[in-house]
This record gives structure tokens, sequence and C-alpha cells, in this order.
């Protein structure tokens, strides 16, 4: 008789295991990304028809008309609140509950 042997060995296992949470967490960021972005299209769409921002040509295989340039830009200053914001964020919230990445996103 013997200490019975698993049928997989416990690093074949664990690296199952990782890979998978591994795979959740990016398949969870782009479902977010992409919520985020439908959310942007739902709350920049009114302003649309009323922006009075041209077409832009840039270079000759290149241009933007206003609504592009409209999206882009509402993208550009949510992406710059998110990045100056982290300083507060942090410092707000030092102190209260321990949180990570993946517990922040949650």
């Amino acid at each position: 008789m013997g200490i019975p042997q698993s049928p997989t060995p416990l690093i074949l296992r664990f690296r199952t295991a990782a890979i998978l949470c591994a795979l959740f967490v990016i398949i969870g960021a782009v479902i977010s990304g992409a919520d985020a972005s439908h959310g942007l299209g739902k709350l920049m769409g009114v302003f649309v028809d009323s922006s009075p921002l041209q077409e832009i040509q840039i270079g000759e295989l290149f241009a933007l008309s206003g609504p592009q340039r409209l999206f882009l830009w509402s993208g550009i200053t949510i992406g710059a609140g998110v990045f100056f914001s982290r300083p507060v964020m942090t410092t707000i919230s030092k102190g209260i509950v321990p949180i990570g990445p993946l517990g922040g996103w949650l």
C-alpha cells in the first residue's frame, strides 16, 4: 500500500488555477472597458449635433470629424482625470480599509 498519489501533481493544479484567475481578471477588465466606452458614448452622444468642432485633416490619409474629435477629447479628459486623481484617492483611502487592485475592481 503506500500513500495514494493525486491524479495530477500539485504544481500543475496551481498553474491551472493561476491561469484561470488571470484569464478571469483579463476578461473582467475587457468587459469593464467595454462598459465604460458604452457609457461614454451614451453620455457624449447627445452633444454630437451641437458640437462646434469642424473636421480637421492630418496629412493626406487621416481626418478627424467633429464628433470623432469630441469623443477623443472626452476620452483624453477622462483619462487625465483618472491619472491625476490617483494621489487624492490613495490619500483619502489610507487607514480606512486595506484594499488591493483586484479588490478595488470588484
